[in-house]
């Protein structure tokens, strides 16, 4: 089994017809036993990204509920751990790099699991190939 952070970009990906990804219809295809990882802002990133996807005409607003039921249909772990040893690793990673610290969370995230990443910011996924995680 395999387990795998998964960020915002990869997780709208599956759900939001204009932004289909065949790296993200890969990973759910790769390996049906994988866990998925998120730290809890994973809800509120994704919840702001389907209301404005809605806003700006992207999808119908009544589409939102069914989009949110198929996110919660993946193998989602949240990970809730948030206390001052995640929070100071957060920081320095953010600081160390170009990332926010919202970012950072995933790549803390992975490296403490032992998880891969996955995303589609190329960005992101850079600084954690340099960090040691590695991605799709």
């Amino acid at each position: 089994m395999t387990a795998w952070v998964i960020d915002s970009s990869i997780s709208l990906a599956l759900v939001l017809p204009d932004e289909r990804s065949a790296k993200a219809e890969m990973l759910l295809k790769q390996d049906k036993k994988a866990v998925f990882l998120v730290p809890f802002l994973w809800w509120y990133e994704v919840s702001n990204a389907l209301v404005f996807a809605a806003k700006r005409k992207r999808l119908p607003a009544e589409m939102l509920p069914s989009l949110f039921d198929g996110m919660l249909r993946l193998p989602l772990h949240i990970d809730p751990l948030l206390d001052r040893s995640v929070a100071a690793s957060i920081q320095k990673i953010a600081l160390e790099s170009s990332l926010t610290a919202y970012d950072a969370a995933y790549v803390e995230l992975a490296q403490r699991h032992g998880a891969r990443l996955a995303t589609l910011d190329q960005q992101l996924a850079a600084i954690a190939a340099s960090r040691g995680v590695k991605g799709l």
